[in-house]
């Protein structure tokens, strides 16, 4: 759209080109920014807070915004300043239509089509001035279809009301934005684990944007390179034998392998268990040892049997209760077989 008036196509890839520059400086500098002023315990909220500002309140006015600038600079608000060329088949009722009726441009609105004539025509609602745009009148003219164009918005004057507004916000951030290095000791919520924020200056700030520009549109083959952090967790997890469902349903894993599974493939050294994959064998006590004995060779620890199928325990009917009750039975003295002999 930068070349409406031109007719060149240089602006347009001048428009994509800048399209990425600022999405790095907007989004992508504002992450970097927040990922090093915050500390540990609240830098993904403040991570998020960035979304919902920009890609949820932002869009949402944005949008909003953007639709009344284009209506208030769309025909018959405005009188446009160039037309486009349709096929004549593809008129239909209500389109607004610019024509020439001696050397005057003239606007209207079809009203009614008349495709089954030689040539086809159409009934249209004349446009009278008002102001700089336009009003529906009470005249009427019957023009042929070949002889209409349709009126384009003014492109020029809808871009440079956000571009404006761009220059505006620069210039009030670069006027009120004033960075300051953390303390030598910063607040934590967590004191046993001091952030990692590493101080940063206005030129850390543009080298570290523009490294990370430069490098997602040069070498976005090596971004699957970047390794995981290394650093042992504060605290240990668990994985539920349900994570697995489809894999176990479709036979591609065995029960007695998920504790190998959990440990080698996913590095985790504690599994709770489903009773569905391995519902006839809670009485099977070769089956249960042979699983702990799997669990414990691996360092895994066997946490618990979630429970499905047998019955509600808080069933209002004494009887079905009591029924749950029993049915459950077997799987606390399965729990008592598997249990692991490691602990911590």
């Amino acid at each position: 759209m930068l070349g409406y008036n031109t007719g060149d196509l240089w602006p347009l890839y001048l428009g994509i080109i800048l399209h990425g520059v600022c999405y790095d400086f907007f989004f992508v500098t504002a992450y970097i920014y927040t990922d090093q002023k915050a500390w540990d315990a609240i830098r993904a909220k403040a991570q998020g807070f960035i979304a919902l500002v920009t890609l949820g309140a932002g869009m949402f006015v944005g949008t909003t915004l953007s639709g009344k600038i284009v209506g208030h600079y769309s025909f018959p608000r405005t009188e446009p300043a160039k037309f486009q060329v349709v096929k004549p088949e593809t008129w239909v009722a209500g389109n607004f239509v610019a024509w020439d009726e001696g050397n005057e441009r003239t606007y209207g609105r079809i009203v009614a089509l008349k495709k089954d004539v030689t040539p086809p025509t159409a009934e249209v609602a004349v446009f009278a001035r008002a102001g700089t745009g336009f009003q529906e009148s009470t005249q009427t003219s019957v023009v042929p279809l070949t002889a209409f164009q349709k009126p384009l918005p003014r492109w020029d004057r809808i871009w440079l009301i956000p571009g404006l507004g761009a220059l505006l916000i620069m210039a009030l951030f670069m006027v009120t934005f004033q960075h300051r290095d953390p303390p030598k000791t910063p607040r934590t919520l967590d004191p046993m684990h001091a952030p990692t924020t590493v101080p940063l200056s206005r030129r850390r700030f543009v080298q570290g944007a523009s490294a990370l520009a430069a490098g997602l549109a040069l070498a976005p083959a090596s971004v699957p390179a970047l390794r995981a952090d290394t650093r042992k967790l504060p605290f240990m997890i668990s994985l539920a034998e349900w994570s697995l469902h489809r894999t176990l349903s479709a036979g591609k894993l065995d029960h007695l392998d998920f504790p190998k599974v959990a440990k080698q493939d996913y590095d985790i050294e504690a599994i709770e268990l489903v009773n569905q994959f391995f519902k006839d064998k809670a009485r099977d006590t070769a089956h249960l040892a042979e699983f702990k004995k799997r669990a414990d060779s691996l360092g895994v620890k066997i946490l618990l049997i979630m429970v499905d199928g047998e019955g509600s325990l808080g069933d209002p009917d004494a009887a079905r209760r009591k029924a749950a009750v029993e049915n459950h039975h077997k799987w606390v003295e399965a729990a008592s077989t598997s249990t692991a002999t490691r602990s911590g």
